[in-house]
């Protein structure tokens, strides 16, 4: 019997977690976003569109435009910036536009998770958290 474990350590300062929400057409349901006790979220990146063919496949949409998307960082840092928790969601009505008419979209947002103290100190990089893989045989 072989099991594989993986685990995630959460992002702490100076590590970064890159998330990627599909498209929600319908609904336009929001996923949550939390830092935890004592932490807020400090935003680097964030996209919305399509920026390759593999990221959020749907059966039956249109993932063939790869070129179209838009900078998002402004409305998730307005959303997200210096909160414990927040809200986003990946659907037009959400950023008020559409990207790409008729493309299934997708969010990719990056961020971390810092201590109030250390959400002013400007940092330009940060690494992603580790993720350790384990396999018994």
């Amino acid at each position: 019997t072989t099991t594989t474990t993986t685990t995630t350590t959460p992002p702490t300062n100076g590590e970064c977690t890159t998330d990627v929400v599909c498209e929600d057409m319908e609904l336009c349901e929001p996923v949550m976003l939390d830092c935890g006790a004592g932490r807020v979220v400090r935003p680097f990146a964030a996209s919305y569109g399509r920026q390759d063919s593999t990221t959020c496949p749907i059966e039956g949409g249109d993932v063939s435009n790869t070129q179209c998307n838009f900078n998002a960082l402004p409305r998730f840092a307005a959303q997200c910036s210096g909160s414990r928790s927040c809200q986003l969601a990946a659907c037009n009505n959400f950023f008020e536009a559409d990207p790409c008419p008729g493309v299934h979209k997708y969010l990719s947002f990056t961020y971390e998770c810092v201590v109030p103290e250390d959400f002013d100190t400007l940092a330009t990089t940060c690494t992603e958290p580790t993720t350790t893989t384990t396999t018994t045989t």
